[in-house]
């Protein structure tokens, strides 16, 4: 696919927020590696003119490598600028579309039970990350399921009070937002009804989203489609081969918000 600045056209952009090693940047690789063989599957046309972009397109098969032979993708730090830009087919109108991804680090701190909105707000880096999140359209929430009860109160914690202050503090109420429940090869009854298995689970998270934001929706998806254990706690695809699942539906709802 050719390279090409994007000028005068529409622009959207998605965040990626979710714990350390929730599968976000797996979910960026699968996605791009489905696009490289499948682009009408997605109406990609093309990468946004970016370094991110380029590293993640010529880097492709080298990552696809390493998750295959048990090296899960590289940890994302908070300095970095993990930002994708893409271009979409949309109502035959090409949009812009950015997806970032921010370092799980900053959910840690926003899940910590020693949580002090007015302590933290002060800490330059967490202003930061919410002064940059706060221009985001479009907001993909992963919650893993592969992790133990006290991670996972943490996670839905964290997650929680970073989306009350977008909406109460920056009074962002027109932002989209989507949990997106990855792994699910691991519990494909979760595919069934992703609301459902995420209500029970979740008393904070999934209530708030529910009651505040009218376009919140729940996929339940799969970066690698189907996996077997490597070592305690890593996965890697089954046979060596992404098929992912439910990924496409998440960019035809993105597709969906555009318009």
């Amino acid at each position: 696919m050719p390279f090409r600045f994007i000028f005068r056209e529409k622009k959207k952009k998605v965040t990626l927020i979710g714990l350390p090693g929730s599968g976000k940047s797996a979910f960026l690789i699968s996605f791009l590696y489905d696009t490289s063989k499948n682009p009408d599957k997605y109406s990609l046309r093309d990468f946004a003119e970016s370094s991110i972009a380029k590293g993640y397109f010529f880097k492709l098969n080298e990552m696809i490598e390493k998750i295959r032979n048990g090296v899960p993708p590289s940890k994302t730090i908070p300095s970095e600028i993990n930002e994708l830009g893409l271009r979409l087919q949309v109502n035959k109108k090409e949009c812009a579309l950015f997806l970032r991804d921010f370092s799980g680090e900053y959910l840690t701190i926003f899940g910590s039970i020693d949580f002090n909105l007015n302590e933290t707000l002060k800490n330059p880096m967490i202003k930061k990350f919410l002064d940059e999140i706060k221009h985001y359209d479009i907001f993909l929430i992963f919650y893993d399921p592969t992790k133990e009860k006290g991670a996972l109160l943490m996670q839905s914690r964290g997650l929680n009070r970073i989306m009350i202050i977008l909406r109460d503090i920056y009074k962002l109420t027109s932002i989209s937002p989507a949990v997106i429940i990855p792994k699910c090869d691991l519990f494909p009854e979760i595919f069934k009804d992703p609301d459902g298995w995420l209500m029970k689970v979740d008393r904070l998270l999934y209530p708030y989203l529910k009651k505040n934001f009218k376009n919140f929706r729940v996929f339940a998806v799969s970066a690698y489609g189907e996996a077997k254990q490597f070592s305690k706690g890593h996965w890697i695809p089954k046979e060596k081969d992404f098929t992912p699942k439910g990924i496409v539906e998440v960019f035809k709802w993105i597709r969906k918000m555009i318009v």
